[in-house]
């Protein structure tokens, strides 16, 4: 009798022993449980705004070739005008015979420009500047100050994302 009451005490230090490492088991599985949800709530809000960055990206992409195209485009026109204008202006100012040379040297003149241009880019600032009049100056300051809010308001949004 007392072999097996000693065997019943040892069985149940044994099972008490077995019950605490699984309640401290539970509780950190319990633990566990909780900081996977928060990882997981975490990771979902990240991917949000990854989601939300990844599209402002492409927005602020499709913007800048927008505002790149339409400022090859102005940059194209008035090229155009600056030369239409000099030619209607050189024909009315020279004799008839005198015009093909003069357009010669136009055709020259604006080689000799493009080439200097893609030569030297200090020299390209400096010769683009002096290509339009006052009125063509005001209406690239206008389309520049546009362009430069479109850029601010991108800025903005991109700020308010990462804050």
């Amino acid at each position: 009798m007392k072999l097996l009451h000693a065997k019943y005490l040892s069985t149940r230090e044994q099972l008490d022993t077995k019950c605490k490492q699984t309640e401290i088991l539970d509780a950190a599985n319990f633990d566990l449980e909780q900081e996977l949800t928060s990882q997981r709530r975490d990771n979902e809000k990240n991917q949000q705004r990854i989601k939300e960055l990844l599209d402002l990206c492409e927005k602020t992409r499709k913007q800048y070739a927008d505002i790149e195209l339409e400022y090859a485009t102005f940059r194209a026109k008035q090229f155009s005008s600056y030369f239409i204008s000099k030619q209607t202006k050189s024909s009315h100012q020279t004799p008839a015979l005198s015009t093909s040379i003069s357009n010669k040297r136009q055709r020259s003149n604006s080689i000799s420009l493009i080439s200097m241009r893609n030569s030297n880019p200090l020299l390209s600032s400096s010769v683009s500047s002096n290509l339009f009049d006052g009125s063509s100056v005001s209406l690239f300051q206008s389309h520049l100050s546009k362009l430069k809010s479109r850029i601010k308001s991108l800025t903005t949004e991109c700020g308010k994302l990462n804050d």
